[in-house]
């Protein structure tokens, strides 16, 4: 993770997307993991904005796994991190969260196996990544972005023993808005710059339409497509 990005990170710590991401990433947890105070690892923490739910869920501190070296001393600081550790690092976790990591990483299957081998047994994989290929641009490569993903693509980076048991779509409701200003960023010539900050009325109403579409997946409706992908694996 480079500095722009790094940046880019603490700036939209707070936007709908990240908020809607977080609660999302709660509710994976607490459905698959019920009733429980797991050992949490997540990967890619960047400056750490999921780490109070993160913390609140396994009752204490949490481990991260971070690239970024301005990252990890603000991680290392934080009294809600146990161990600041590299991606690779040996260790065995209940859980393993990964939040917009795999698509950073030149071989995702290789990261997953790394995941579901560190796992304990019956350990999950909690992970989301941006979608489909027809859609990178410019901000993807500004983003250290590798690929973007198909569902199949997705389910083709697990390996064959884990136990898939959410693989689906979100952001479906604002995938439209979200294709079209992508569209336009790009026909302005600004891809490889990082994106304006939304205004807090479009992000009070993109939040509160993710909000509504959160709510129904929480119901267990599964979307018919979405601007992102999120996957649960169990060992």
């Amino acid at each position: 993770m480079d500095e722009q990005v790094f940046h880019s990170w603490q700036r939209d710590a707070g936007t709908w997307v990240r908020r809607g991401r977080l609660r999302l990433m709660r509710h994976l947890i607490e459905r698959h993991a019920p009733g429980t105070t797991p050992d949490i690892l997540e990967l890619g923490a960047a400056d750490g904005p999921n780490l109070a739910v993160l913390s609140a869920l396994a009752g204490g501190p949490v481990d991260v796994a971070e690239t970024s070296e301005r990252a990890r001393r603000l991680l290392a600081a934080d009294h809600r991190v146990r161990r600041c550790m590299a991606i690779g690092d040996s260790g065995s976790w209940d859980i393993i969260v990964a939040l917009e990591v795999l698509e950073h990483l030149d071989d995702d299957r290789q990261a997953l196996r790394w995941c579901l081998d560190s796992l304990k047994p019956g350990g999950l994989v909690v992970a989301t990544v941006p979608a489909h290929p027809w859609l990178w641009s410019d901000h993807d490569v500004a983003l250290g972005h590798r690929r973007r993903y198909t569902r199949a693509r997705l389910a083709d980076a697990v390996p064959p023993e884990a136990a898939v048991l959410e693989l689906g779509w979100y952001v479906g409701a604002l995938m439209p808005a979200a294709v079209l200003a992508r569209g336009l960023w790009r026909w302005k010539g600004q891809g490889r710059q990082p994106k304006p900050a939304a205004t807090s009325t479009i992000d009070r109403i993109c939040g509160n339409i993710f909000d509504a579409e959160l709510a129904l997946i929480e119901r267990g409706v599964r979307l018919p497509v979405g601007y992102g992908l999120f996957m649960v694996l169990r060992r």
